[in-house]
Order: structure tokens, then C-alpha cells, then sequence
């Protein structure tokens, strides 16, 4: 989830809301995760689509800088920096990205592998 929170914060504001908003269900699982609790099994199934969503956007977005020579200047205009510095943004988003997709993709599939060892 810590790569969910960095990549919202070089989206649009409406992604920072949501992840403001998925914050509380968030800290609740893991506090409940720790516990082996059902409860935080089933906040974490829960909270785990949006960023999913939001991960595959912004992989899509950001690899749009790399491809298109405008879209690399609106991501320098927006961030107000050198199309140099917007690129590396860019690529380290990208990361992030797919990093989160596979971590959570994976996450959830252990959670459901594992599912009976909650109680």
C-alpha cells in the first residue's frame, strides 16, 4: 500500500481524496491483520480494488509522458520542473506502479489462499 499512497500523491486531487479516504480501513487491517482477526481479513479484501484500479491508471498515465512528446510537456508544465526531471518523475512512477499491482495482486491471492487461518 505504500507505493498506492506515493503514486496518488503526482495524480489529480481526486486520488488524494480517495486515498485519504481508504487511509482509515487501511491502519483498521493492518491493526486487525496482526491479530489474525477476520475482520481485518475482510477490510483488507475490501480496500484492495481501488488501489488496484488506481495502479493501473497511473501506469498508463505516466507511461503516456514517455511516449508522446506532449504529453511529456503537459507532465513538465503540471509539475512546473524541466522535462528531464518530469521524465525521471515519470519512470519512478511507473515503478511504483507496477510494483503496486504486482504486491497487491499477490497480496490478495495470499489472503485468499490463507483465508481459513483468520478467525
Amino acid at each position: 500500500m505504500i507505493s498506492f499512497f506515493v503514486v496518488t500523491a503526482f495524480l489529480p486531487v481526486e486520488f488524494k481524496i480517495t486515498s485519504l479516504i481508504l487511509l482509515i480501513p487501511i491502519i483498521l487491517s493492518l491493526l486487525s491483520l496482526r491479530k489474525r482477526g477476520h475482520s481485518g481479513l475482510m477490510l483488507a479484501f475490501a480496500a484492495i480494488p481501488i488501489p488496484l484500479i488506481t495502479g493501473a491508471l497511473a501506469v498508463r498515465a505516466y507511461l503516456d509522458v514517455f511516449i508522446s512528446p506532449t504529453g511529456l510537456q503537459e507532465a513538465a508544465q503540471g509539475l512546473g520542473v524541466s522535462p528531464s526531471t518530469a521524465q525521471a518523475i515519470a519512470g519512478a512512477m511507473v515503478l511504483f506502479g507496477i510494483a503496486e499491482l504486482v504486491l497487491l495482486s499477490y497480496a490478495l491471492y495470499m489472503f485468499y489462499k490463507h483465508r481459513h487461518a483468520f478467525l
